[in-house]
């Protein structure tokens, strides 16, 4: 019959239970409130140099959202065109569109020196019926007709367009630039419009192609949306339908078949999901948007959650087969130190990555830190309060786990243990090599797998019109370089730094206000020269009297100081004259962009070096995606070293022992140095999921060390040899460090399947930095204690007990008169230490329930004990335990 608890234990339960349901309940109501954040630009701090440049740059020239729209078999003669701008744009009248253009993000000029004061009043396309969320449309068409009718000539304007607008050779299709505004409508119903009005315009939708920020930050939104549900896949083949679900059923399937109980298994699967729900509730009740780094964090919690529940549940059923009544009691009192140690270790891990300057990377780590504290309070009252409303049937006789071949694995290592240890230096170190060829992925687009039709459509329009990435470069003319150089003079100057950037091999084309403008040495007459000058004569008395213009958008008059700061430098001064310089770059190109930049900057200081008083700097998402590559490689080493620090001086205050607590560092080490290594080995590029990889899975390998290390302190202070320790503590910890390994390894790797290879990455990646740290923890560590580790440890033990001796022995003195006096002092049992005993035989030892690795005592009896018992000389404890055993030998 099931032990029902009393009344008032299961009001309290039922209590708990209740108020965390409703917590629970409030929280998932947030969840729909969830908003996606997927924008590289908001990637870094505002206080960043390189987002101080973008934002002061931004101010004086607006980086509009655009995106390039191309199809197959497009010219410039192509109606379709004009068709497609109707529909974008609402008008009535497309051709009139040569008359108003705004250029933007280097898509875009000035029409004519006519248009630079055109009514700035005059409804926008948004105010007509045109697509709502489109800004503005610039059509190849009439940017050329533009440029026309400024005198240039028209195989010039299109030789100026080319890898902007028109296709980079003959023969490409052409492309139309749309500005997308700052309105709330979702971006993916923004180019659903877009795609309806391409195909009413008579452009085959199978033949499209669209480039831009939009496009990537929505298939990202998509991508994490179909890594939860797909709806277009078969439903019941999850790792198509659902990678995310697929890794909670694995996860389901691997506790029912390690509890062998349907009832235990629901409880700990609620306990999960309660876990997870709670702790991705907290990012929108905090105001915190998801990204495609925190879509993770739920699945990570979940099998951290569901593994600690596992080992919770089993305590419970070891300690219900001796006394139903006090199982729940004992079993949580039993799960709090390795559970409680087990979130520290993880969340110290997790909460390091708060130190990187990427705020997806930041806000992972903080949100999944606070997940390790409610996933602690799930496991140690929830689980207990479901525990205790529905205790079930236990077992009547709880089996116990065949703990021979972890011991014969202890055995061997301490016979071989010079030739593992050995063996495992060798495979870090040569994978330690690979870091040479360490590199970062920022861009991301190439989060997405090559069949992908985002990817397909970038490779189509970067391979014939244009690329993707802007870069922007600034000319600055000081005020006594424009006062001694005419507006004509430093239209040449524009135009000579920009000819030698179109030279460059990964500039695919370039854009400014002199293509808007004949070339000056063009012989023309003289009535038209006059008038050329005239116009030029207009557009600066306009620049300078601060009316803004067209023109407004390639150059202005800076009127504020710019950022000042570390990794800034001089930007401009207030009454400097800047000119801006439009360029695309290829996203799918695996150019350096340190190197590329280098180039630049090299070019442009050849073109002004005979030009006083001029300067320049780079800005745009070139530099930006280098910074964030930097960001990467910082954060991976910022926040693991904090990790490691914090880390190793627990483990030097636990073992009181510098040397050892280093020298414990080193199976910690081994999984990050031994999977990255061989990662960099393979040319594998670290993105910004991959590398928040190495600090949790340190925590995780923490946790199984300290687990391990524990144990063989406590053998050792029962006077085991140090083979038998190692041995023993194995036959301990092996079981549950196996269970952890594998519940957190394979429910990870079940993301494997998922479309977005950011998600995909850190599930192999986790799961394949815990098998290595499993190996760690049971090859390496022991080899390590069987030799310098070991003797640290040991002598550390003897130094202990010496000196509690001599307290034992200084607090005995004043009781030697009663004894003197005939009264027979009784001496108290000597303590037995938790945990391994001496003799393997011992039925005691065979009580411990699979996954406890960490509690000083599985034994509830010996717990109660444990606090009045006396401890006895080391000497003495050890002799008895040899005699013990001499004899036990003697009888077999």
């Amino acid at each position: 019959m099931a032990s029902t608890p009393p009344p008032t234990t299961r009001t309290r339960a039922a209590l708990v239970l209740l108020a965390l349901v409703l917590g629970c309940g409030y929280a998932m109501t947030h969840l729909t409130r969830t908003e996606f954040q997927n924008d590289v630009r908001t990637w870094l701090p505002e206080d960043d140099p390189q987002t101080a440049v973008l934002r002061w740059y931004e101010k004086h020239f607006p980086l509009e959202n655009r995106i390039l729209v191309v199809w197959e078999d497009s010219t410039l003669e192509d109606p379709r065109i004009g068709r497609f701008v109707q529909l974008l744009r609402g008008s009535d009248q497309p051709e009139a569109f040569a008359d108003t253009i705004g250029p933007g993000s280097g898509s875009a000029a000035d029409s004519s020196a006519d248009d630079a004061d055109s009514d700035p009043g005059q409804p926008s396309a948004t105010e007509s019926a045109g697509i709502v969320g489109v800004a503005d449309v610039d059509s190849p068409t009439d940017v050329v007709n533009a440029m026309v009718d400024n005198d240039v000539l028209r195989e010039e304007a299109i030789r100026r367009l080319r890898g902007v607008f028109v296709g980079r050779k003959p023969g490409d299709p052409v492309g139309v630039s749309i500005a997308l505004d700052d309105s709330e409508r979702k971006r993916e119903e923004i180019l659903a419009d877009i795609r309806l009005a391409a195909v009413e315009a008579g452009i085959p939708a199978e033949s499209l192609h669209m480039t831009g920020r939009a496009v990537t930050s929505s298939e990202l939104d998509h991508e994490m949306n179909m890594a939860r549900w797909n709806p277009e896949a078969t439903w019941w083949w999850l790792p198509s339908s659902s990678p995310v679900l697929l890794t909670v059923v694995v996860s389901v399937l691997m506790a029912f078949f390690l509890l062998r109980n349907l009832r235990l298994t629901l409880i700990v699967l609620v306990t999960s999901m309660m876990t997870t729900s709670v702790a991705s509730a907290i990012v929108p009740l905090t105001g915190g948007t998801l990204n495609m780094v925190l879509i993770v964090m739920p699945t990570l919690l979940m099998v951290l959650t569901l593994s600690g529940a596992i080992h919770v549940v089993n305590y419970w059923k070891h300690a219900a087969a001796e006394n139903p009544e006090t199982a729940v009691d004992v079993a949580r009192r039993m799960a709090a130190r390795p559970c409680t140690l087990a979130s520290i270790t993880t969340a110290i891990g997790l909460a390091s990555l708060m130190t990187s300057p990427l705020e997806p990377v930041s806000s992972f780590g903080m949100y999944s830190a606070i997940g390790c504290v409610v996933s602690l309070v799930m496991v140690l009252v929830a689980l207990p309060a479901m525990l205790r409303l529905w205790p079930g049937r236990p077992s009547a006789n709880a089996q116990p786990l065949d703990r021979t071949r972890w011991r014969v694995l202890g055995q061997w290592l301490c016979r071989y243990s010079t030739p593992v240890t050995a063996a495992c230096l060798l495979l870090f170190a040569v994978s330690c090599v690979g870091f040479q060829w360490f590199r970062t992925e920022t861009k991301a687009i190439r989060y997405f797998p090559e069949y992908n039709r985002v990817v397909q459509d970038y490779r189509y329009v970067e391979e014939h019109v244009a690329g993707a990435v802007p870069v922007e470069i600034a000319i600055r003319f000081s005020p006594e370089a424009r006062n001694s150089s005419p507006f004509i003079e430093r239209i040449a100057t524009v135009r000579r730094v920009e000819e030698a950037l179109r030279k460059h091999p990964e500039i695919t084309g370039t854009l400014s206000l002199p293509d808007f403008i004949r070339d000056e040495n063009r012989k023309v007459s003289f009535g038209k020269r006059a008038s050329y000058n005239s116009k030029l004569l207009q557009i600066e008395d306009r620049l300078y009297s601060g009316e803004k213009t067209h023109a407004s958008s390639f150059v202005t008059v800076v009127k504020d100081e710019g950022p000042q700061g570390r990794g800034v430098g001089h930007l401009a001064s207030p009454g400097d004259e800047v000119w801006r310089i439009g360029a695309s770059v290829s996203m799918m190109s695996d150019a350096n962009y340190t190197i590329l930049i280098a180039d630049l900057e090299e070019l442009i200081g050849e073109a002004l070096q005979e030009q006083e008083g001029t300067g320049y700097f780079v800005t745009g998402m070139v530099p930006l995606f280098l910074r964030t590559q930097q960001a990467v490689v910082e954060s991976l080493i910022r926040s693991f070293g904090l990790a490691f620090a914090i880390i190793a001086v627990v483990m030097m205050v636990l073992l009181r022992s510098a040397r050892a607590g280093l020298l414990t560092m080193l199976p910690n080490l081994f999984p990050v140095g031994v999977v990255f290594g061989l990662i960099s080995w393979g040319g594998l590029r670290i993105d910004i999921g991959t590398m928040i990889t190495a600090s949790v899975a340190l925590g995780i390998a923490v946790d199984g060390t300290l687990h391990l290390l524990t144990w063989y302190r406590k053998g050792v202070q029962q006077g085991m040899p140090g083979s038998e320790a190692i041995s023993s503590s194995l036959a301990h910890c092996g079981p549950a460090m196996w269970q952890t390994s594998v519940g957190v390894g394979l429910g990870l790797l079940m993301l494997w399947p998922a479309e977005l290879l950011l998600i995909s990455r850190f599930g192999w990646m986790m799961a394949a930095l815990v098998g290595v740290a499993l190996v760690a923890d049971i090859v390496f560590l022991p080899a390590l204690l069987n030799g310098a580790l070991g003797r640290l440890i040991r002598r550390r033990v003897a130094v202990d007990h010496v000196q509690q001796a001599a307290r034992e022995l200084a607090g005995a003195a004043p009781s030697s008169s009663a004894d003197d006096s005939g009264t027979t002092t009784p001496q108290p049992a000597p303590v037995q230490p938790p945990g391994p005993t001496a003799d393997s035989r011992q039925p005691a030892e065979q009580e411990v329930p699979a996954g406890n690795s960490s509690r000083p005592s599985d034994n509830p009896a010996q717990q109660a004990g444990a606090g009045s018992a006396h401890i006895r000389k080391p000497h003495m404890v050890a002799g008895r335990r040899k005699k013990k055993k001499r004899g036990s030998r003697s009888k077999s």
